[in-house]
């Protein structure tokens, strides 16, 4: 019966030219999304690349100069000698977020989010991020057209357009009434034929991706991309299969095809749009962040108080510091040196309650949204797929964490020497932290993507359930 059902259901397809139009579009437009997101990605890993290399050049030509300086025993000079050690401290190293393969997967944020940070001895945490790309203003308002788009936004509309009619259609040819009066079971002929419908979408969306990839020479078929492509297939196809429930719903309890086009509407402006706009702002309202011109204040207040009170506030540094005090008299630049990360560390003790409070909110929001987004599997799916592609927020905060342990390394290697007034060897440049970012664990990222199709999983199996108790009550 089945099996009868799936032939006539195949036969319907290729006869239905409004079927195989919209099949077509999504095609394109999938193909569209992966060729811009290829594209975006190929720009970020030249533009990266050129920053490390340059970055490099510069660093090992320093490194080659002070080899010779040292062969030429030629005293150390006050500015542009990289023996002395406020010149590497003040020049810092650039690190950066490498763009993954399966960033073609889903843009997100990336295009946004600092990709690169320039980490400096004598900087500190809040000028970090001051450096940020210079992005066209109207694509950072706009976003950009990628793959996740077309499957969170599109393919829901795509699939509810090919399932909306099934039953209400028969119903309104006087099929069922046909159907009912031969025994048929209703719930099995809907289930399959909405199976595949699904499964063709699915199939155009995920072949369509993986031959644009190949067209575009992205390897999707390395070791370690295999399994993120693998996962988003899974997450398509949950998704996919949350929708079908949905429209299998609407087919149970519409009395027409107009009345179940405009369930599935609603249910589309409902769970993609209203929700989660509707969470955001929730979500701004509640954990809101301390004014930013209250930080700026708090910042200046404290460096002009700092300022003002140097002897005292070099005294107290001196005084948690023992160790950086130098023996006998300080020369005037061993005093400034000294003075500069006084006045620096009173000013971080000063700011920091607000700093603190700033990181607070962030983490409460990072919190809710982890909690409450198992309700809205767009959400959901948004960020497994940025997790995938290697552009969510989750990657990139774990990429901030790293560069604050960086500065952190950084000032505790170079702060003492400088304070100190100590000359750079040429052999202590090996034992410089190296600013080298680390991906996250394989199974740290699994466990977040395995709990967004358990979600889907879950939530397909109780829309499931509700269709098919509404279709026990048809007679």
């Amino acid at each position: 019966m089945l099996r009868y059902v799936i032939q006539m259901e195949f036969r319907t397809l290729r006869r239905d030219r409004w079927a195989i139009g919209l099949l077509i579009l999504l095609g394109a437009l999938v193909a569209m999304a992966v060729i811009q997101g290829s594209r975006w990605q190929r720009e970020q890993q030249e533009k990266l690349l050129t920053v490390q290399k340059s970055d490099d050049s510069r660093y090992n030509s320093l490194l080659q100069q002070h080899v010779r300086l040292d062969q030429s025993a030629q005293p150390p000079r006050v500015k542009d000698d990289p023996r002395i050690t406020m010149e590497i401290a003040q020049q810092g190293r650039i690190m950066t977020l490498p763009p993954l393969d399966t960033s073609v997967l889903a843009i997100g944020h990336a295009d946004l989010l600092p990709q690169q940070v320039h980490v400096s001895a004598v900087g500190n945490e809040s000028s970090l991020w001051n450096r940020l790309e210079i992005e066209n203003p109207m694509n950072a308002r706009s976003g950009r057209f990628d793959l996740a788009f077309v499957v969170v936004f599109l393919l829901p509309l795509f699939l509810l357009a090919l399932t909306f009619h099934l039953l209400p259609g028969d119903r309104e040819q006087g099929i069922i009434a046909l159907s009912l009066a031969q025994s048929a079971r209703l719930t099995p002929v809907l289930l399959t034929r909405l199976a595949v419908r699904g499964f063709l979408v699915w199939a155009v969306v995920a072949g369509v991706a993986l031959v644009t990839m190949s067209f575009m020479d992205v390897p999707w078929l390395g070791q370690q991309n295999l399994w993120r492509i693998g996962m988003w297939l899974v997450l398509v196809m949950g998704y996919t299969l949350f929708w079908l429930a949905i429209s299998f719903v609407a087919n149970a309890y519409a009395s027409n095809a107009a009345s179940s086009a405009l369930m599935l509407a609603t249910a589309w402006l409902a769970f993609v749009v209203l929700l989660p706009a509707l969470f955001n702002a929730v979500l701004v309202r509640v954990c809101a962040p301390p004014s930013r011109v209250q930080l700026v204040s708090a910042m200046r207040t404290a460096t002009r108080a700092a300022t003002m009170e140097a002897s005292k506030t070099l005294a107290e540094y001196y005084q948690d510091h023992p160790e950086l005090r130098p023996p006998g008299t300080a020369s005037d630049e061993a005093q400034f040196i000294a003075s500069y990360f006084a006045t620096r560390e009173r000013t971080e003790k000063d700011v920091a309650p607000v700093l603190r409070a700033f990181v607070e909110q962030v983490d409460r929001q990072q919190e809710l949204v982890a909690r409450w987004q198992y309700l809205l599997p767009p959400v959901l799916l948004d960020e497994a797929f940025g997790d995938l592609a290697g552009t969510g927020s989750i990657r990139h905060a774990h990429f901030r964490n790293q560069v604050r342990q960086s500065l952190s390394a950084w000032q505790e290697w170079f702060v003492p020497r400088l304070v100190q007034g100590s000359v750079l060897k040429v052999t202590e440049h090996d034992a410089i932290p190296k600013l080298v970012y680390t991906d996250e664990s394989k199974g740290t990222l699994l466990r977040r993507v395995n709990s967004a199709v358990a979600l889907l999983a879950v939530m397909t199996i109780l829309f499931t359930g509700w269709g098919v108790a509404r279709l026990r009550r048809v007679k």
